[in-house]
């Protein structure tokens, strides 16, 4: 598995897990809630390109789905959603780790924490 593939995976993994496990994966700087969206953002796209012709169209999907939702979650002006307590409350960072695990059964990877990287 190469370099974007598996940042890919360690990006679902991490949105997939529970809130109190994002947040020990992430150094406890001001944006660590925005990090995990950002890193998901750039390891599909990359990953995307180098496996343009493997993927099945549900993988294609669950990973479009994925997107949409966190782009929706920044263009959000009316509520606080990079917050640790939108992370821990919110019922759109829920649906974002359901939509992660999802991912992760599609690709056909463990819903394991991800080893640091």
């Amino acid at each position: 598995m190469n370099r974007s593939v598996q940042q890919l995976q360690y990006s679902l993994q991490t949105l997939a897990l529970p809130v109190t496990a994002q947040l020990r994966l992430h150094p406890c700087d001001g944006c660590r809630v925005e990090e995990l969206a950002l890193a998901f953002d750039r390891w599909q796209q990359k990953a995307r390109q180098e496996l343009s012709d493997c993927l099945s169209m549900e993988q294609v999907e669950v990973l479009n789905r994925l997107d949409r939702k966190l782009l929706t979650l920044s263009g959000s002006r009316q509520k606080p959603v990079w917050s640790e307590t939108a992370l821990r409350q919110s019922s759109d960072w829920r649906q974002v780790r359901s939509m992660a695990r999802e991912a992760l059964t599609k690709f056909n990877w463990p819903l394991d924490v991800p080893p640091p990287m």
